[in-house]
């Protein structure tokens, strides 16, 4: 047998050991540090969110008008994210649309985004993502900022050259 190959109880027992007081301190560190983010209330990295999204369906003061009823419609501000492609919609080469419905309170904010009609579901959930994260100019009405309910289509087609 070559000589190191064969492990006695003792060099096993040594071992362990070592990999104790190796192991130990890491592993205490790890729980100490969850612990205190847990006490100070720190977010973890595994859920991180620079924005988080306005809350949906909240009840917002003020009556709430049609586009008609507006004397100053509201206006995107900045760029409309667009909605991410579902990947297994791109893959099939399938196309859709979804109308959304949803509020423009007095703020600008997106509020209570809803599917009014689509053409498949998978489109829905990034339909209302992105239109979630879209900001508005407020409509106005009897000059003051009112909120406003809007309808949209949000089409998903694909480039031609697509393959």
């Amino acid at each position: 047998m070559r000589p190191g190959f064969f492990m006695d109880s003792q060099n096993c027992a040594n071992q362990s050991a070592f990999r104790m007081k190796t192991q130990t301190p890491l592993v205490l560190a790890s729980l100490l540090l969850a612990l205190i983010c847990a006490l100070a209330g720190c977010q973890t990295p595994a859920s991180p969110e620079k924005n988080p999204p306005p809350a949906q369906n909240v009840s917002v003061p003020g009556e709430i008008y049609s586009l008609a009823e507006t004397d100053v419609k509201p206006k995107v501000v900045g760029r409309r994210r667009p909605p991410v492609y579902p990947f297994k919609m791109k893959r099939a080469r399938i196309s859709g649309e979804v109308i959304l419905q949803f509020m423009v309170d007095s703020t600008g904010t997106v509020r209570d985004v809803e599917v009014v009609r689509s053409t498949h579901r998978d489109f829905e959930a990034p339909a209302m993502d992105a239109v979630g994260e879209w900001r508005f100019t407020p409509a106005q009405k009897d000059g003051k900022p009112a909120n406003c309910r809007l309808q949209v289509p949000i089409t998903f087609t694909l480039n031609p050259d697509y393959r």
